[in-house]
């Protein structure tokens, strides 16, 4: 363990190629001109040591005697995940060994010491296209005892984000999350290593809805605690669930206000108080936002990631929920308050506090990590394609309180990377992701950081807490998806799913802070906006260049199953293909393979897509979108984003025009949520159903979940139809305002307009039409929201 103290000079952090991800908190009272990402400032560095290769990642520790044991995997282009162990000893390698190769997939492995000094891997890999939990004995070589043995009994998709920990009587307690019917639900089983009997797995949480991330610990009684968060159909929660005398305890909730509270984490000290901290984020969090027309992002309204604070607090035996007595200090989070905006609506954009760790060192300290940066200018001006990487943080509570702070000498790059901390001798080791590979050139490091703390203050003895509030039991009410709506044309019937087609993440430079992470992401359109579907669609150039290959296209592939929640949301493989001359497409594919560089025309790219993969031309449209058709490869057109607030009817009447055959979706691009829909009907709830509805351009745009039906007699709308007579058309429609106007839209000029002034319309219409022309309703109701029905399409 190496400490060094530092002075830290801001003017010597570079945007691109620093290896120190940390300088001096801006204060916004001073005359100089405020930094892109500002850093609060450690009292001291600490030396941090890169693993040799760069495509490691998703690292865990353990002690075991003066040994410490690391779980890691290592990325192999076209063989998946390779999964190691490895034991250090005075920073060197004592012993490294490769336990497995998984062709489709590894994710998350754990290290666990149980209570006879055995050493226990547990990790999540996908099998038969499913993702379960595994866990095998590791003897003292680093060489597994017996082949995995399954953990997850379940028969759904995703079986994910495991925790473990060991009581005092040989058990592993083994907490997950995993698919239940189409929403997620964490789940907890033991297992006696003494004997290798399974007790059966137990449903932990009781919400009818998302639940996300667990957490786990047991106190010296043998008392279990988890920890999780979950939507209650407003907002992100805090609960807790103890498990004693073979009983399961009440659910408690910690955290519930109208704010993002969630990725709680719990440690348990040697006095048996129970540590759980926790993130929050924004009011409104994934609810109706345009980019453009509504206010600028402030605390109440705007993108997933506007802000993250920490909470840190101690749930006594009780249930009640007391507070330290010294807050943990955040110097960029009271920076951020004292900021003077007009509105006055921006105290906390910007200031970003998150992914807490909580571990009990040897010595009883009980240490707190995590990551933040500052971007001061969030919400108040508008700044692009900028990122300069997490610091990453720790101090612990002491008998003095919060110790110095302490930062790492090496940062992560993105949202997705994994902290871990474990207990060692008299401090704790950390171990993390870093990297970053977006467009620009960038010299950071890459791969698993090992790292030691050690504090130098006692740990916290008797602590004088307030009473505290007592912890209310959750009220979770009954919830049950609202059943697909269903219609029958031409003898077959179809169901009408909503989803989106275009959606970065942090892994896009182009709005970096605010986007939020792949999970960000799954768990807005899987809970909060109530998708059937999505793409997320990150740009190619940001993902190792458009390398199919890369580390980081592995890593965002392996989240579309790991996200599938049975037949209720189904993500796609998706990216963006935009800048150069590629007439800026998002490709939506059932390929996990076809990630490409953008540095090649459309024509070139499209020879090499089979019948499993599309493109969709976005907004703004390029000058050069028209110079190439292909409609059975680029069959969709994005009419609305979100993030523009803007529909394109004159640029898609420029394609129509000539003669290009294009259904409509709406799409929200980056910041925007709960405002852009892609409406398609498809007669299954399956990926190749729903896409073979993409191809066939039996879609709507919408900027809210109105439901739309279009017909020309037996025709869908998207539909060519042949003879040069338009059949009788009929417009069926449910809004979710009072449906002011519909206009009917022949060859790029309004024909025709009905004002039906109700929620529920049906309207009858003959045109007579001769020759080749393209035919679309477009519909507004009172409360501004609009829906496109893709065109039919009418040739002699």
């Amino acid at each position: 363990m190496k400490h060094k103290l530092a002075a830290w000079l801001l003017a010597g952090l570079l945007l691109q190629g620093s290896l120190l991800q940390a300088h001096p908190g801006h204060d916004p009272d001073e005359d100089e001109p405020p930094a892109v990402f500002v850093y609060d400032k450690p009292e001291v560095e600490v030396a941090a040591t890169l693993l040799e290769n760069p495509l490691a990642y998703d690292a865990s520790a353990a002690a075991v005697g003066e040994a410490v044991w690391f779980a890691w995997l290592e990325f192999v282009p076209e063989q998946g995940d390779a999964l190691w162990v490895g034991r250090r000893q005075d920073d060197a390698w004592t012993v490294k060994q490769k336990v497995r190769q998984y062709m489709d997939g590894c994710a998350n492995p754990n290290l666990t010491r149980d209570s006879d000094d055995r050493l226990w891997l547990s990790f999540e890999a996908r099998v038969d296209n499913a993702w379960d939990v595994y866990a095998v004995r590791i003897d003292d070589q680093g060489k597994p005892q017996q082949e995995p043995l399954p953990v997850s009994p379940a028969k759904g998709p995703a079986d994910t984000r495991h925790t473990v920990t060991a009581d005092r009587q040989g058990g592993l307690w083994f907490v997950w999350q995993t698919d239940n019917q189409g929403q997620f639900d964490i789940v907890a089983r033991r297992f006696n290593t003494r004997d290798k009997t399974w007790n059966r797995a137990f449903r932990v949480s009781g919400n009818d809805r998302g639940d996300w991330n667990p957490q786990a610990a047991i106190d010296s009684q043998g008392k279990l605690s988890v920890v999780w968060d979950g939507f209650d159909g407003e907002s992100y929660n805090v609960y807790l669930r103890s498990f004693a005398d073979d009983a399961w305890g009440p659910t408690l909730a910690v955290a519930a206000g109208p704010t993002f509270e969630g990725r709680a984490v719990i440690a348990i000290d040697r006095q048996d108080r129970r540590w759980v901290a926790w993130e929050e984020g924004g009011d409104n969090w994934g609810r109706p936002y345009r980019g453009i027309l509504t206010p600028l992002i402030n605390d109440q309204l705007g993108p997933l990631h506007r802000y993250r604070r920490l909470h840190v607090a101690i749930v006594s035996e009780s249930g009640r929920l007391q507070q330290l007595p010294e807050p943990l200090p955040a110097p960029q989070w009271d920076a951020a308050a004292r900021r003077k905006h007009p509105s006055g609506e921006i105290k906390h954009t910007g200031a970003f506090y998150e992914r807490p760790r909580l571990s009990v060192d040897g010595d009883g300290r009980v240490w707190l990590a995590y990551r933040h940066f500052y971007t001061p200018w969030l919400g108040v001006e508008h700044k692009g394609h900028v990122e300069q990487g997490w610091g990453v943080y720790a101090r612990y509570y002491g008998d003095q309180g919060w110790s110095p702070l302490q930062q790492f000498d090496i940062g992560q790059g993105d949202g997705m990377q994994r902290l871990e901390l474990a207990p060692s001798g008299d401090g704790l080791v950390a171990a993390f992701t870093t990297g970053r590979t977006h467009r620009t050139p960038d010299k950071r490091p890459r791969g698993v950081v090992l790292a030691r703390l050690a504090g130098d203050k006692p740990a916290a003895g008797e602590l004088k807490l307030p009473p505290g509030a007592p912890l209310v039991e959750a009220d979770f009410h009954p919830f049950r998806p609202p059943v697909r709506p269903t219609a029958t044309i031409a003898g077959q019937q179809q169901q009408l799913f909503f989803g989106d087609l275009h959606r970065h993440t942090d892994l896009s430079l182009c709005r970096v802070p605010m986007d939020g992470t792949i999970e960000d992401a799954y768990r807005y359109a899987s809970d909060v906006a109530r998708l059937d579907f999505l793409g997320i669609t990150d740009h190619s150039r940001d993902i190792a260049q458009g390398d199919p290959l890369s580390q980081l296209w592995w890593r965002s592939r392996k989240e579309v199953y790991r996200h599938q929640a049975g037949d209720v949301f189904l993500p796609f493989y998706a990216y963006e293909r935009s800048h150069g001359d590629t007439a800026d497409h998002n490709v939506i594919s059932l390929r996990g393979d076809m990630l490409r560089p953008h540095t090649y025309p459309v024509p070139q790219f499209w020879k090499e897509l089979d019948e499993q993969t599309i493109t969709i031309p976005h907004q703004p449209i390029r000058r050069n979108t028209w110079e190439y058709q292909d409609d059975a490869l680029r069959p969709l057109l994005e009419i609305f984003q979100g993030c523009r607030d803007t529909s394109i009817e004159e640029d898609a009447h420029r394609g129509l025009g000539k003669g290009f055959l294009l259904g409509f979706i709406a799409s929200s691009d980056h910041s925007s949520t709960s405002a852009s829909y892609a409406c398609v009907w498809a007669p299954q709830a399956t990926r190749p159903s729903i896409f073979d509805a993409f191809k066939a351009r039996r879609t709507y745009g919408a900027t809210a979940r109105i439901e739309l039906i279009a017909q020309a007699g037996e025709h869908w709308m998207g539909e060519e139809i042949a003879g040069g007579k338009l059949p009788p058309l009929r417009l069926k429609a449910t809004g979710t305002d009072i449906i002011r106007s519909v206009e009917l839209v022949v060859d790029g000029k309004v024909v025709k307009e009905f004002s039906p002034l109700k929620k529920q319309i049906e309207i009858a219409h003959d045109l007579d039409l001769a020759g080749s022309h393209f035919v679309y309703f477009h519909l507004t109701q009172v409360d501004g929201n609009e829906a496109w029905s893709s065109p039919f399409f009418l040739r002699p």
